[in-house]
């Protein structure tokens, strides 16, 4: 068996729940499209806690993207979600591939999954899906959280929300200046 973990919103937690992972996209935020540019809406994106990852690893690797994802989309809700997949190793094996969408996420133990495969599984038992209510989000707080963002490049920004990415960032550093 292998453990996989992936973490999101709470609303989109809450259609995952109703729905399934990336069917009938209710979910309905002040941004909108995707999350991350770079990622294949038709698939679901995870960590492993397996080969050099440990659950503490996964888990929390999960539950940083969902704090990211949580202030990119700008939640309201004051936590986030983590899915933890249970997968049968031979099923894994066949269904679940290295994640190279993004610089260093193969390094990170990130993997994905077709979207319409994973669902099937887990309606037919196959999967063992569980999750849990994690994290402390501030959505007051979320340029702070989106300035640690490395690569902004993966997420399309508002000129005025980069005025407040860049203000949070001088801010975070010490730097903050006033204009008059």
């Amino acid at each position: 068996m292998k453990v996989y973990y992936h973490g999101t919103t709470v609303e989109c937690a809450d259609n995952i729940r109703k729905h399934g992972f990336g069917r009938n996209r209710e979910v309905s935020y002040p941004r909108e499209g995707l999350i991350w540019d770079c990622s294949d809406p038709d698939c679901t994106y995870m960590y492993s806690e397996h080969d050099e990852h440990d659950e503490g690893d996964a888990a929390n690797e999960a539950e940083g993207n969902a704090i990211l994802s949580a202030a990119v989309s700008g939640s309201q809700a004051s936590h986030v979600v983590v899915f933890r997949l249970e997968i049968p190793d031979d099923v894994a094996d066949k269904f679940c591939e290295v994640d190279y969408s993004c610089e260093n996420m193969a390094d990170r133990g990130a993997f994905y999954i077709d979207n319409d495969i994973l669902n099937q599984l887990i309606d037919d038992g196959t999967i063992v899906l569980l999750s849990g209510d994690v994290g402390n989000y501030n959505p007051e707080f979320r340029w702070f959280y989106v300035a640690q963002l490395v690569n902004q490049d993966f997420v399309c920004f508002s000129q005025s929300e980069m005025e407040n990415i860049e203000m949070a960032k001088r801010l975070s550093n010490g730097a903050f200046i006033l204009d008059y």
